[in-house]
């Protein structure tokens, strides 16, 4: 409501201004025409050169984690028992998809054909390069809850994880995509 008052206001000063108004807004202006043919390219050049230099520099700067990117669960095992390949459509604790970002962001998907938001598990990690750990805390969980996941026989495409979520004891074989 305060703002609408305001505005009212201040367009009831701007029109008992009008007439000294008007001839600053609308008067024409000349601009004489600038003639650097030589320097457009060189712009366009430095232009085009500093947007790589500075994806260069950010790509240098952070360079990816080996572990980021799409991995498929090609088994789980809950509590000592197989969960079978149809089973992401019971729940979304059925996990088909582990989803590994920089900056540690890490998402659980249990659709093998789609990324589903509102089923997906999202989360923290903190990765512990010498004892090959994430540590993962899921979103909406405190410190307390954090879940701890050993990483064994990991190399560049594939990797096994032993880990406890909530009550699950969880044996994940991964492949990366």
């Amino acid at each position: 409501m305060n703002s609408i008052i305001i505005t009212t206001g201040l367009l009831y000063l701007l029109l008992l201004r009008w007439p000294d108004i008007k001839p600053v807004l609308f008067k024409d202006v000349t601009i004489p025409p600038l003639r650097l043919s030589f320097a457009k390219p060189v712009l366009k050049l430095l232009v085009i050169g500093l947007a790589f230099y500075s994806i260069y520099r950010y790509v240098a700067a952070v360079p990816p984690s080996a572990l980021t990117g799409k991995w498929k669960i090609d088994e789980l095992i809950r509590n000592g028992k197989l969960v079978g390949k149809n089973e992401w459509m019971n729940g979304a604790q059925n996990w088909c998809y582990v989803y590994i970002e920089d900056g540690g962001r890490i998402a659980f998907c249990a659709n093998p054909y789609v990324f589903e938001a509102n089923r997906a598990w999202f989360g923290q990690y903190i990765y512990q390069t010498g004892e090959k750990k994430f540590d993962i805390v899921f979103d909406g969980g405190t410190k307390r809850d954090t879940t701890k996941v050993k990483i064994s026989n990991y190399n560049s495409k594939q990797m096994q994880w032993d880990t406890k979520v909530y009550d699950d004891t969880l044996k994940l074989k991964l492949i990366k995509e």
